[in-house]
């Protein structure tokens, strides 16, 4: 009987088959292969690319967690322009393979996005028409060998000065190169380490300071654009526009735009100013660098604000231009060979309206990157003081470093003790404990080290901090000091940190000196990260990007918010009228009159929750699109829509009452008229509205052949 049944069983799923491979073209199914899985070779366009992980997409803990798209080959018809994106199907494209391609010899330029951080072995050797190359903004990794061999008509190399080595043979035989456009020092220059076999790059002509990256608003690499009021309102011009980079375990996150004008830290520090804290929040994700020793990107970061190399420190971020070497910290022990409690120190001059110069000090405390760091956050005691305050031993350490390096510092820097300076003292994490008490010292012994600076002139932000003060929460005297905190962070009370590794008074999530800025976003929407209910162990929402994301967002208390993750085109309605558009990746200024913010191929939109909104998507080309609805309040109610298949010119509607619950709202696939066709259900099926028998039969049928080919394809 059983043998019978399984019979029975596999003849039906036979004729199911047998008819699906007869109607599919009638139905027009999008194949799943546009979505692809890890290790299967796609195409897109002229390119083909494979869908991997690497060890540039990991979590906080270097552990494999997220994907993205490696370039692998080019159609061999493939002539001129070839245009790298920055990310296919929602895939960062973050690295070329080995002789991607390797002998095109018909190409005569191609743009690779600043998404790309490594370029493997003769990737484009042998592509002998191609005239002028611009690396990637961020090439942290070593230029592999014979990148760029055998070509001939290649007269113009333009290089990021991440760059610190250049591989064997990468310019060989490139007997046309007579120009190379850095962007960094003729002393950085000089501390390339440029391999054998590549005389024609040591011979061109060498010229510095290149400005060629663009960092104008609309840059392409720039990856957080946002529209507020009243800010809006601001004349462009009044604020300079800075783009600073990082590394980031999520690929799409790679700098930054903040704005920068002198007259911001004239204002008073008790005042929480959204500029100040994306300042201080790019510098923190600066902080952490790729590894426990990378302080290139500080470094870098400190140079784009204006900072001159010259006043430039670091401390414990050995083999790092820049670190200090024979400074030994509060324990003994040389900062120079040790890697544990990183910070670094600049210093800028900014003047007033009426010209009165100061100098502005920059303290920025890196955030846990190492083992050793991450292992004491946990099993820290709390028997040290700071202010007359109980305090975390780690933390502790970290704070008394800093003010060792401080003192340095200053005798360096004779010039700071004539003249009136200020600080911005920022950090992330365990970085943003040091920082904590970093502010909170100076802030109360104003004057300190003989300095001329008063506790109005110390500006403190912090991000994710972990609690640095055992019993209290002490804000009276330290407003100044602005702790920027997630209700949701992984390694907070609604947490599980990673394999469920938590810090010391994890219980709290302000015991700190100064203010709480609190907001609630689950990050891991974004990143999909582990999905798991709200306590399940991922890293994500206690990241820098997820925070400048928030900053960006203006942190919204008890607010609606609309996140949607895929190639389409976004306009909201509200009364009728148009207060909200992205349009090709790009906010639309001239209409937008709600908060929001675009990163990479993500858009988000801060909703009233007492008003009514008409949201409506198209989809500018095909793949798979992803959209979250979620309250910023506490609780952090959200409700997810996934594996939405699109086409191009595909439209789509969700209607929202005013106080209409999270829960309740729905996405409905609409016709060239704007009638409502289909439901999408929160799986991404799609159920149509008021159809004839015949009609349900076939969308089941579709929906059947979709969740076939999505097992079969995606094996666990």
């Amino acid at each position: 009987m059983k043998k019978n049944t399984i019979t029975n069983r596999n003849v039906f799923v036979i004729k199911i088959i047998s008819f699906l491979l007869i109607f599919v073209p009638l139905f027009q199914l999008t194949s799943t292969s546009t979505f692809g899985y890890e290790g299967e070779e796609l195409s897109y366009g002229e390119l083909t690319y494979r869908i991997e992980q690497e060890y540039y997409v990991r979590d906080h803990s270097g552990y494999d967690v997220g994907k993205g798209a490696t370039i692998i080959g080019c159609s061999d018809s493939a002539t001129d322009k070839i245009i790298i994106p920055s990310s296919i199907n929602g895939y960062g494209v973050c690295k070329i393979d080995e002789r991607a391609f390797f002998g095109q010899e018909n190409i005569t330029s191609i743009d690779i996005p600043d998404s790309v951080t490594v370029i493997d072995d003769y990737a484009f050797c042998g592509c002998k028409s191609i005239k002028e190359i611009k690396l990637p903004k961020y090439l942290w990794s070593l230029i592999s060998p014979g990148v760029f061999a055998d070509c001939e008509s290649l007269e113009k190399v333009i290089l990021p000065d991440t760059v610190l080595s250049i591989g064997e043979g990468c310019f060989s035989n490139c007997n046309s190169l007579k120009e190379v456009y850095f962007q960094g020092s003729a002393e950085e220059w000089s501390k390339v380490n440029i391999g054998s076999r590549n005389e024609i790059l040591v011979n061109a002509s060498v010229h510095y300071n290149c400005s060629d990256y663009n960092t104008s608003e609309n840059a392409v690499a720039k990856i957080v654009q946002s529209v507020f009021l009243p800010e809006i309102k601001t004349p462009k011009e009044s604020y300079k526009k800075i783009n600073i980079p990082f590394y980031s375990d999520y690929v799409m996150y790679n700098q930054v735009t903040v704005e920068w004008k002198d007259s911001l830290f004239y204002s008073s520090p008790k005042s929480y100013n959204k500029k100040i804290a994306m300042i201080a929040g790019a510098l923190s994700a600066a902080a952490e660098g790729e590894n426990g020793n990378d302080g290139s990107f500080i470094r870098s970061a400190y140079k784009k604000l204006g900072i001159s190399t010259s006043n430039i420190s670091l401390y414990s971020y050995p083999g790092t231009p820049g670190n200090e070497s024979e400074v030994k910290n509060e324990k003994g022990v040389k900062f120079a060979e040790d890697d544990h409690l990183a910070f670094s120190i600049g210093y800028k001059d900014i003047s007033d309206n009426n010209g009165n110069k100061t100098h502005l000090i920059l303290i920025t405390a890196r955030g846990t990157k190492t083992t050793q760091e991450g292992y004491m956050d946990g099993v820290q005691s709390g028997n040290s003081s700071v202010l007359g305050y109980k305090t975390y031993d780690w933390d502790t350490d970290f704070y008394e470093d800093i003010l060792v390096g401080l003192q340095h510092y200053i005798g360096k820097h004779s010039e700071l003790k004539t003249d009136n300076v200020k600080f911005l003292v920022s950090g992330h994490s365990l970085g943003g404990a040091a920082a904590n008490l970093v502010a909170a010292d100076l802030t109360k012994n104003e004057g300190k080290y003989s300095l001329n600076y008063k506790a109005s002139d110390v500006f403190g932000y912090t991000y994710g901090a972990i609690n640095p003060l055992v019993n209290d929460s002490v804000e009276t005297g330290y407003e100044n000091i602005h702790n920027i905190y997630n209700y949701l962070d992984s390694f907070g009370p609604k947490g599980k940190g990673y394999d469920g590794l938590m810090p010391a008074g994890h219980e709290y999530y302000n015991n700190k000196f100064g203010t709480m800025r609190t907001f609630s976003y689950d990050n891991r929407i974004y990143h999909d990260v582990a999905k798991k209910d709200i306590l399940g162990n991922s890293t994500a929402n206690h990241d820098m990007p997820g925070y400048l994301y928030a900053v960006a967002c203006n942190m919204p208390q008890k607010r609606n918010y609309c996140l949607v993750c895929c190639p389409v085109d976004v306009d909201i309605y509200s009364g009728g009228e148009l207060v909200g558009q992205i349009k090709d990746n790009i906010i639309n200024t001239d209409v937008t009159t709600i908060p929001c913010a675009l990163i990479d191929d993500a858009k988000m939109f801060i909703l009233d929750e007492e008003s009514s909104y008409e949201i409506r998507y198209t989809a500018t080309d095909s793949g798979s699109m992803k959209v979250v609805y979620g309250n910023t309040g506490p609780e952090g109610t959200t409700k997810e829509f996934v594996d939405i298949v699109l086409k191009k010119d595909k439209t789509m509607v969700t209607d929202i009452t005013a106080n209409e619950a999270i829960n309740d709202y729905s996405v409905y696939v609409t016709d060239e008229s704007g009638n409502k066709t289909a439901e999408i259900a929160q799986d991404g099926k799609e159920n149509l509205i008021n159809s004839s028998f015949w009609h349900r039969i076939i969308q089941w049928i579709k929906n059947l052949f979709s969740r076939f080919i999505k097992d079969n394809t995606n094996p666990l």
